[in-house]
């Protein structure tokens, strides 16, 4: 099974692909391939924050003990501890944010050329 790393790291190439000159075929099989990695991201999103939650809980866990310490504190602190998690949950939400994205962005140059093939088929 793939780590999350490497599950990221292929939605990751698969959002990098340069579609500025592709022909409509192209996009559109793009679009399907960007599709099909939803599922694959979301897995991934849910993995990421299963692990900050659980290491959140350790490091709670860890700083509750002092008495001294507020429980706002305590959260900062657990926050800092597991600031590794942090940073790929928040990337994988990103990355599950930039599918959506790059999908709607698709659609509108597809329309796009389609409305421009329409138009030079009446101008010919």
């Amino acid at each position: 099974m793939a780590s999350l790393s490497d599950k990221m790291k292929s939605i990751r190439d698969l959002l990098d692909v340069d579609t500025s000159k592709c022909e409509l075929n192209d996009l559109t099989d793009h679009m399907q391939q960007l599709s099909a990695m939803i599922g694959l991201s979301s897995e991934c999103k849910a993995e990421a924050r299963q692990l900050l939650e659980s290491a959140r809980l350790v490091a709670l866990k860890m700083f509750s003990g002092d008495k001294k310490v507020t429980p706002s504190i305590i959260l900062k602190m657990a926050d800092g501890a597991c600031a590794d998690q942090i940073q790929v949950f928040e990337y994988a939400d990103r990355l599950n944010a930039g599918i959506t994205h790059k999908l709607d962005s698709l659609r509108t140059i597809i329309s796009l050329r389609k409305t421009e093939m329409e138009n030079s088929r009446f101008q010919s």
